[in-house]
């Protein structure tokens, strides 16, 4: 059942993620994904040349370039902010259906079996 809820709200994230992209590009221009995509040119020709000094420099430099780019897209923080969310109501619904278990045994003994006595 959890693999089911996390397919369904993984999928509907990479739907709202890739129009909130096309979003960001339409209305930001294409400086922002231009640079994500220059960092990772960079990563790669580090990479490619990282048994040398400057091949290690710039695929780490890359790297770094590369997580600051991401972290200021618009779309991962709305991604972000959305995953806080859905975690945040994954777990009020956990506890909302916990109280009302609670409040549902109207016999006080939670779930225990009660004995009742009769006098002959």
């Amino acid at each position: 059942m959890f693999n089911r809820v996390l397919n369904e709200y993984s999928n509907a994230l990479i739907i709202i993620g890739a129009l909130l992209l096309v979003l960001e590009i339409s209305f930001s221009g294409v400086g922002t994904i231009a640079s994500v995509i220059i960092s990772a040119v960079i990563i790669f020709f580090g990479w490619k040349n990282y048994p040398l000094l400057w091949g290690k420099f710039l695929f780490w430099i890359g790297i770094i370039s590369l997580i600051f780019n991401i972290l200021t897209l618009f779309v991962v923080r709305l991604i972000l902010v959305a995953l806080v969310a859905i975690a945040v109501l994954y777990y009020l619904k956990n506890i909302y259906r916990k109280t009302d278990d609670d409040f549902g045994d109207v016999s006080g003994t939670s779930g225990e079996q009660s004995e009742v006595y009769v006098q002959p």
